[in-house]
């Protein structure tokens, strides 16, 4: 059963039924149809239309304290625009705990206001009218995370709490009032041993050590005070004496000493002449010339540099017979030697001699003595020790004690 209510070109029909799916009030305003109110829904046909409603009360914080506007009890609120034609419909639907679109949502404010979200009327998230997202508290899949923790991505997408590890660091590091910056981050700082310092590295540790270069602390000269460094800085100052000039090469770091004496200067004290007995003199032709020394024949010269030392050495005395000698003292008091010489003497041998016969000559040292005729040489042989090392001299004072002494004979 319907009932009409008709007014010019509007209309209100009340569809009264016995199902409620055949239920519905219908409305047309100035012949167009405006509303359509069925047991599911209420459908308004006029996009220009618009619901006023009682005003509501906002606290502010997100969430309305009382509300008056419109309501619905246990209903789904349907909102479609568009004709479906020239603009493609679309579909909002509102549930009382959830708002759900068929087309792209879109949740905004006009006018310079702010977006805020909130529950138990309590404001937590609000985006503000400059384009800022505010909340208060953040969860990541459920999780809270712990105090010091970041957000960081963890890669497709996701991001996930992140405890950073432990990287105190110097921004910068001041070396004699001049600082050195890291350029990123990750930088290294790069340590360099200098002159005289050596970088030893153990795990973690850095030890840095002077390697101080060798030097004279002392300076001495044999007769004179020692010159002695006081600090490590110190300087040496050569001071040029009479004949003497000083020349420094700074490029060569050298230091040049000349002899610039004459006549009436001082000069170093040199042999400029070698002179030997018997023989013309060796003399120096320059300040630069050399003496040398020349082996004759059974000697050997030996030179050693590190002790300054020339050793002389005779060669030959296995293939001689060096003379020994008897050293006395004469009348006058003055040491006098009396050589001693090679004495042969004949002794009978089982042996096969040279030249036949059995005698062979056996050599022994004997004293050459002038008999008192002045004229005569005689030989005084004497007995050898009983260890074969040295021969007997034995003579009578003047006193009539006997003296015995032994003479050993070079090798």
């Amino acid at each position: 059963m319907a009932d009409i209510i008709n007014e010019g070109d509007s209309k209100l029909e009340v569809v009264d039924s016995s199902t409620d799916a055949l239920a519905r009030i219908y409305a047309e305003l100035n012949a167009e149809e405006r509303f359509e109110i069925t047991s599911t829904e209420i459908v308004f046909y006029n996009p220009n239309d618009q619901i006023e409603t009682g005003d509501e009360t906002d606290d502010n914080q997100g969430a309305a304290s009382t509300f008056n506007g419109l309501q619905t009890a246990h209903n789904t609120i349907h909102i479609q625009s568009g004709d479906g034609v020239s603009v493609p419909q679309s579909n909002l639907y509102i549930d009382g705990k959830s708002i759900i679109s068929d087309k792209t949502l879109a949740i905004g404010t006009t006018g310079q206001k702010e977006l805020h979200f909130g529950t138990n009327g309590t404001q937590w998230v609000k985006i503000t009218e400059s384009g800022y997202l505010d909340f208060s508290k953040l969860t990541i899949t459920g999780d809270q995370g712990t105090a010091g923790q970041l957000i960081r991505n963890a890669g497709n997408g996701t991001i996930e709490w992140y405890t950073p590890d432990n990287r105190n660091s110097f921004g910068s590091v001041t070396v004699g009032g001049s600082s050195i910056d890291a350029s990123s981050v990750g930088d290294s700082f790069e340590i360099v041993a200098g002159d005289n310092i050596s970088l030893g590295v153990v795990g973690s540790q850095l030890t840095i050590n002077a390697t101080q270069p060798n030097v004279f602390s002392t300076i001495q000269i044999s007769g004179q005070n020692d010159v002695v460094g006081d600090s490590n800085s110190d300087t040496l100052t050569f001071v040029a004496g009479s004949g003497i000039s000083l020349t420094t090469d700074s490029a060569n770091d050298t230091i040049t000493i000349t002899n610039t004496g004459t006549s009436g200067g001082s000069t170093e004290d040199v042999f400029k002449t070698i002179q030997v007995s018997g023989q013309a003199d060796v003399i120096a032709d320059s300040s630069t010339d050399s003496l040398t020394l020349e082996d004759g024949g059974g000697i050997e010269i030996t030179t050693d540099d590190a002790s300054d030392k020339i050793t002389f050495r005779e060669t030959k005395s296995r293939l001689l017979s060096p003379l020994g000698y008897l050293s006395y003292l004469d009348e006058n008091a003055n040491t006098t030697e009396v050589p001693m010489k090679n004495y042969f003497i004949n002794t009978t041998t089982s042996l096969s001699v040279n030249g036949g016969g059995s005698l062979v000559g056996m050599a022994t040292r004997a004293l050459r003595l002038l008999q008192s005729d002045g004229s005569t040489y005689s030989f005084m042989i004497m007995p050898a020790t009983s260890d074969g090392d040295s021969l007997v001299f034995s003579y009578t004072k003047a006193d009539g004690s006997t003296v015995t002494r032994n003479i050993t004979m070079a090798a």
